[in-house]
């Protein structure tokens, strides 16, 4: 008896380490952070630990529950003191080679004229940026530029409803990609460009912030909503990793292989005092082998 309990103990040992190893290689890793503004207090300025946040001469510049694209909540500048460069900042806790920046946002025409949205990089250099304007007449529009040129323009979009726009960065080829979408998730626009100052050259290596500037004599009325930062990466990285594979599947798998190795000794007699804390020390190896792959990511 205590020969087969041996023989079964050190199965599962064998068995536990391959399939250690199999979820250690198969885990996805990657920082997720978004910003709903739930947690916000409404008229008071946002705050998360995955960035600062400052506003500078902008009248109201604030969480808000007057409108949210979900949830109660969301995040409102409203200004019409007709200055030049009043900026809303959102830097990031640490600068890095993003994968890619998303949010929806809202404008009301009748009291919005311009805005611009930068990506912006460690340095502070301004990357590309969405202009969101309204006419004379009320139609309003969403432009993606970088530097020397407008990449495309919508016209003609429907006022009070919620939209998203998206950048995509690529450090290899130093293009961004902007791209907007419905609510709903149909793109209307999506084209790569070139990242470049006025000489024709510019290398990037990391975005930093998203900032929300006004221009000269142009009123601003602008709601923010679900800002989605990502970030994809292999072994560590800053944020938040988020691995359900890992935190929930892994530590289920590892309890039903053990109830299995326990009914499979019961059904063949071998189940005895000695098997059971052989049994015992080999889940205890289990849970610290389940500890190692946690601290590695």
């Amino acid at each position: 008896m205590k020969s087969k309990a041996k023989k079964y103990i050190f199965l599962m040992l064998v068995f536990e380490m391959l399939f250690m190893a199999t979820c250690a290689s198969a885990a996805i890793s990657y920082f997720n952070q978004t910003e709903t503004f739930e947690s916000d207090t409404a008229d008071a300025d946002p705050n998360e630990s995955w960035y600062s946040y400052k506003d500078m001469g902008y009248e109201y510049a604030n969480a808000t529950s007057d409108s949210a694209y979900a949830g109660s909540k969301s995040y409102r500048i409203n200004d019409s003191t007709l200055a030049s460069g009043e900026v809303a900042y959102f830097n990031w806790s640490e600068s890095s080679s993003y994968s890619y920046l998303e949010f929806y946002y809202k404008i009301d025409n009748t009291t919005h004229n311009e805005s611009r949205i930068y990506i912006v990089d460690s340095a502070d250099t301004g990357l590309a940026r969405f202009d969101i304007t309204v006419n004379d007449s009320g139609i309003y529009n969403v432009t993606y530029r970088n530097y020397t040129a407008a990449i495309w323009s919508a016209t003609g979009l429907t006022n009070n409803t919620w939209y998203r726009l998206r950048w995509d960065f690529n450090y290899t080829t130093d293009q961004m990609r902007g791209r907007l979408f419905t609510s709903g998730g149909t793109a209307l626009n999506d084209s790569w460009c070139p990242i470049e100052d006025g000489s024709g050259a510019y290398d990037y290596s990391n975005v930093a912030s998203f900032q929300v500037v006004s221009y000269v004599d142009q009123d601003v009325y602008l709601y923010l909503d679900n800002i989605k930062l990502y970030k994809s990466y292999d072994w560590g990285g800053v944020g938040e990793t988020t691995d359900y594979v890992l935190g929930q599947i892994i530590p289920i798998l590892f309890a039903v292989f053990l109830l299995i190795v326990i009914s499979g000794m019961a059904l063949s007699g071998v189940l005895s005092i000695d098997a059971m804390i052989a049994l015992m020390l080999a889940a205890i190896i289990g849970l610290v082998c389940l500890a190692v792959v946690f601290g590695l990511y």
